[in-house]
């Protein structure tokens, strides 16, 4: 029997069934956050019924019959797609495959009935049953005539396992629900492992209702010794949301799309339907240089908006930070808000990863710039440091000093091979940047200033480092670098790496340039690697000069790795075996492509290719080990029973749905540890 549980729309979400409209790009200023009170969960009432569909397998793979569309048919896929049906009849395909090794299988001598049960209520269509012959490794069904909807797929074949799919049937107006269902990825992991292998489905309203939660204020008090599990705590400043994220998105309807195996036009009327098929963020082709969006670019309070991919990480004021990743620039806020200064992001609900053109618009004062109003591949972003003065004899605005002239950065754009130039108000922090571009430059990876009026850029194509005068512009020298990437100035002296160099080496203006950090072992960088991304330590967090380094690598569970500043790696950070054993969370180890690190005012900030930005800072005398058993059994089971799909990941749903408090004293020890109110 599914699972009962409870559901609710809470009053001031969006409306069921909303439709966000497809307009033209535009230039706006960033969405001002709004004041989000303490995290509480909805009221506690009906949920939907969640149906499970356990299944048998080995380590080899699942043995199944599936709808075409319920997965590609390889080892397990990282998205999901739409699928469509005519009203007037068509045909559905079937096939039997091993999940996980991707071997087709032949059917044997077994009858398939295909039953299409319309989730909106009514009679289901059960098809006539059909013998395919004993060597076919799939079948095709034909179709009746279908009013307009959901319907859930399901089939029975004696000796075979049959996973639920869902289609839909346009016409008339889209529906006030939808589907959610367990994608391939997620049911070929489940928690605590074994050979049981659990799907799940069921429908959700129909809206994009994120719950929200501010960063809770925390303490970051300096902590210069080398960093441990024991005296290390870590939190996430955005959200995290791994592998399959279930997030509601809108479908524009003029994509091509395969049906039955061949490619053809996406049928009228499905323009505006909510869905939450998704693709997961791990795609290198989305992270680098892609001019493609594929993946939700969010602004918003900690819990709606998205941070992915960072390629650059900067500490700002405030427990602040800067980010920049392949389309734009942002800050977050200390309470996690996330807010666009510059560049590409989805103007309200994303669009379905397949269509194009996104409902994406333009940040930024971008009228004077001849070629793209956006970035593309951003792995750097530097403030001209004299242009942070503020002014002391004026009257605060917000709190905070206006500055004396128009803050000024620069980034490197490099699949448009230019410096960017953005100038912020004097005074009015509401207002997007005045974008220019600074100077043409080849492929250019990183910038960074020495503190003053000298910007050096990575010129990954040119094959060397050049500076350059930020008041003129003027040209004052370079040297020869293998495809130089990620740059950092500390002390005096200027720290670049690159892939090619297998290292991190030190340059002193008019001076020296020696190895600062060997990089050439394959704990560090191995097939994976794609660049060097790094930043030094200033002393609040592990003692100063230590680097952060992210490659790309998985080798060390996806977090970059450290080294002491007299070049030696700190072999124990992190171990795996460790991450349920110190204060506060379980570490999130896993295999998360790293891509960005930064370090200042107390904590670390990391960014990989998953969504979120986690936070390492010096534990606290509150922050208790949070990892017992109770709170581990909590989690597998929150997850085991299919609450991913309805109420997000460690609780931070998107469907404005209640959180299923009283489901067990263990799912109820794991909400309350991630900050969520029983009422």
């Amino acid at each position: 029997m599914p699972l009962m549980i409870k559901l609710v729309v809470p009053a001031g979400t969006l409306p069921l069934g909303t439709v966000v409209q497809v307009v033209e790009e535009a230039v706006v200023p960033p969405i001002v956050p709004p004041v989000i009170p303490p995290v509480i969960s909805p009221p506690t009432t009906t949920l939907p019924a969640i149906n499970l569909q356990p299944f048998l397998g080995t380590a080899s793979g699942i043995p199944l019959l599936a709808f075409w569309r319920w997965c590609s048919f390889e080892r397990y896929d990282r998205y999901q797609t739409l699928m469509t049906l005519p009203g007037t009849g068509g045909s559905l395909r079937l096939v039997a495959v091993t999940l996980f090794n991707g071997t087709q299988l032949a059917l044997g001598n077994t009858t398939v009935t295909v039953t299409l049960t319309p989730t909106s209520g009514g009679a289901p269509a059960v098809l006539p049953p059909v013998t395919p012959s004993p060597t076919a490794k799939e079948l095709t069904v034909q179709t009746p005539t279908l009013a307009p909807g959901w319907y859930r797929l399901s089939a029975t074949a004696p000796g075979w396992q049959v996973p639920a799919w869902y289609a839909y049937v346009p016409g008339g107006a889209h529906p006030s629900t939808m589907p959610v269902v367990r994608a391939t990825w997620e049911l070929l992991h489940p928690p605590g492992g074994g050979n049981t292998f659990t799907a799940a489905d069921t429908m959700v309203p129909a809206v994009f209702a994120p719950l929200v939660a501010p960063y809770p204020p925390r303490a970051f008090p300096a902590a210069p010794e080398i960093p441990q599990r024991s005296n290390t705590v870590e939190t996430w400043l955005v959200l995290s949301r791994p592998e399959d994220v279930y997030r509601p998105n809108l479908a524009a309807g003029n994509a091509a799309q395969p049906e039955g195996g061949a490619a053809s036009p996406r049928l009228a009327g499905v323009s505006g339907l909510m869905t939450t098929f998704n693709r997961q963020a791990y795609f290198e082709s989305d992270v680098i240089g892609s001019s493609t969006v594929r993946l939700p670019l969010l602004d918003g309070p900690r819990g709606r908006g998205t941070v992915w991919s960072a390629q650059h990480l900067m500490p700002a004021r405030n427990n602040q930070w800067i980010f920049t990743d392949n389309f734009r620039a942002g800050k977050i806020s200390a309470d996690g808000t996330v807010r666009t200064l510059f560049g590409r992001r989805h103007r309200g609900v994303p669009t379905l990863w397949t269509d194009d053109p996104q409902d994406l618009e333009i940040v930024g004062d971008w009228s004077g710039v001849a070629g793209a109003h956006y970035p593309n591949e951003m792995w750097g972003f530097a403030w001209h440091a004299p242009t942070l003065v503020t002014d002391p004899n004026a009257a605060p605005i917000g709190g905070e000093q206006p500055h004396l002239v128009g803050p000024t950065a620069f980034a490197p754009d490099r699949k448009h091979n230019r410096i960017l130039r953005a100038v912020f108000s004097r005074n009015d922090r509401a207002l997007p940047p005045v974008m220019s571009e600074w100077k043409a430059s080849s492929e250019p990876w990183d910038c960074v200033t020495d503190g003053s009026n000298t910007l050096y850029v990575s010129e990954w194509a040119a094959n060397r480092i050049a500076a350059y005068d930020i008041i003129t512009g003027a040209f004052l020298t370079s040297w020869a670098t293998p495809n130089p990437e990620g740059l950092f100035w500390q002390d005096g002296a200027l720290y670049y790496g690159s892939l090619a160099m297998k290292a991190i080496r030190k340059r002193v203006p008019g001076g020296s340039d020696t190895l600062a950090f060997d990089l050439s072992s394959p704990y560090v960088i191995d097939g994976n690697s794609r660049y060097v991304k790094f930043a030094l330590s200033d002393g609040t967090f592990g003692p100063r000069g230590m680097a952060a380094v992210a490659t790309w690598s998985v080798n060390n569970y996806g977090y970059p790795t450290l080294f002491q500043p007299n070049g030696v790696r700190i072999w124990s950070y992190p171990n795996d075996s460790q991450a349920n054993n110190g204060p506060g969370l379980p570490w999130a180890i896993g295999s998360n492509y790293q891509t960005a690190v930064g370090i200042g005012n107390g904590h670390m900030a990391m960014s990989g290719v998953r969504e979120g930005i986690r936070i390492q800072s010096s534990a606290l005398a509150t922050d208790t080990n949070q990892a017992t058993p109770a709170y581990l059994a909590g989690r597998d089971e929150y997850r085991r029973l299919g609450f991913r799909l309805t109420n997000g990941d460690d609780g931070f749903g998107m469907y404005g749905l209640a959180l299923p408090w009283g489901v067990s004293a263990n799912i109820d020890i794991y909400l309350t540890a991630h900050g969520h109110m029983r009422t």
